[in-house]
Parts: structure tokens; sequence; C-alpha cells
């Protein structure tokens, strides 16, 4: 039985958030990116198996198609469970799905 090859999500998501080059500074906490979007900056913090994602600024991030972030806290945070036990491949295909969502597509 092969193995599968285990998905460090802070890594998978710091390479992610490369690509977007234009959109992205670093913040002064570890393991902490700021992300530039069309509905404020986004601060973007990788877990082992979940992404903490929070917008600043609640005025503009009510631009965001949707609503499906925490209007009184700006949270955004990505969670995805296969069963009991959490699917990160499934966690970082939604955290790009998103990150095109808010304007961040890569090449830009």
């Amino acid at each position: 039985m092969a193995k599968t090859k285990q998905i460090n999500l802070a890594d998978e998501v710091l390479d992610t958030l490369q690509l977007y080059a234009s959109c992205m500074r670093n913040s002064a906490l570890v393991g902490e990116m700021l992300v530039a979007t069309v509905c404020g900056t986004l601060r973007v913090t990788p877990f082992d198996d979940w992404i903490a994602l929070q917008f600043k600024d609640l005025e503009l991030v009510r631009n965001l198609p949707g609503g499906e972030y925490n209007e009184i806290s700006g949270k955004w945070n990505i969670h995805v469970y296969n069963g009991m036990k959490a699917d990160r491949a499934a966690v970082l295909r939604e955290f790009n799905r998103r990150m095109e969502k808010i304007g961040c597509r890569i090449g830009d």
C-alpha cells in the first residue's frame, strides 16, 4: 500500500501566496501573511489542518460576494473534514477558490 504524502498547509499556503506576489505582504507576526484584496487586507495564518482568514476592514469586506464571512469579526476561516479527519488537500483547494473570489489571481 502506497503512503499518502502529508500536506504541510503552512508551506502550501506560502507557495500559493507567492504566486499572487502583487497581493502579498509579510506580516510582523511569524506564520502570518497579509494579502491585499478588493475587500481590504486579509490576514492569512495557516495551521496544521486549517487556515485562519480574517479581514481587517469590516466596511470593505461587505463587498465580498456571497457573504461567507463573519460580519462581526471579519473571520473567514477554512475547516474541511472528511468524517472526523481534517482534509488538508480540500482546505488548500478551498483556499485557492477563495483567493480567486477576492480578486487574487495567479500571475497578477
